[in-house]
C-alpha cells in the first residue's frame, strides 16, 4: 500500500484513482491500482519484488488487455516499483529490451502523473516512499 498511496498522493486532481480494480466480471484478478483520466487510463501495477519479472510483466499485460475490452479510452500501462539498488540492479541487464517494450521513463510517467497530462507509452515507475524514522 505504500507504493500505491506515494502514487496517489503525488498525482494530479485530475486522475481518479481507485485500488484493486477487478478485470472483469467474473474475473478473480485485479488491477492493482487505476488512474482514470479524461483521456486515457493508466493500469498500474505494484510489484514489490521483482522475482520473475517476465511472469510479472505478462500477468500486468494480460490484466491491461481484459480491461481494454470494456473501456472507453486507451489505456497504459505502468509497473511499478520500490526505488531500490535491488530493483535497479535486477531490470538493468534487460535495460535495452526494457526500453523498446516499455519506452515511458519513470521521469515522463512521474511528469505525466503529477500535471495530469497523457502518458504516451507504457513505462515502469520507480516509486520513492518516505522512510519512517
Amino acid at each position: 500500500m505504500a507504493l500505491a498511496q506515494a502514487i496517489v498522493a503525488s498525482a494530479h486532481p485530475s486522475w481518479k484513482p481507485r485500488l484493486e480494480v477487478p478485470v472483469a466480471p467474473g474475473d478473480a484478478r485485479a488491477a492493482d491500482l487505476v488512474l482514470t483520466g479524461t483521456t486515457q487510463i493508466v493500469h498500474i501495477e505494484i510489484e514489490r519484488a521483482l522475482v520473475d519479472f517476465q511472469a510479472q510483466l505478462r500477468s500486468a499485460q494480460l490484466k491491461r488487455e481484459v480491461l481494454a475490452e470494456s473501456a472507453e479510452r486507451p489505456i497504459r500501462l505502468v509497473i511499478a516499483v520500490p526505488e531500490t539498488n535491488t530493483s535497479r540492479t535486477r531490470l538493468a541487464p534487460f535495460g535495452d529490451l526494457i526500453r523498446q517494450t516499455m519506452p515511458a521513463t519513470s521521469r515522463r510517467i512521474r511528469r505525466a502523473i503529477r500535471s495530469g497530462e497523457p502518458l504516451t507509452d507504457d513505462g515502469i515507475l520507480f516509486v520513492r516512499t518516505r522512510r519512517r524514522g
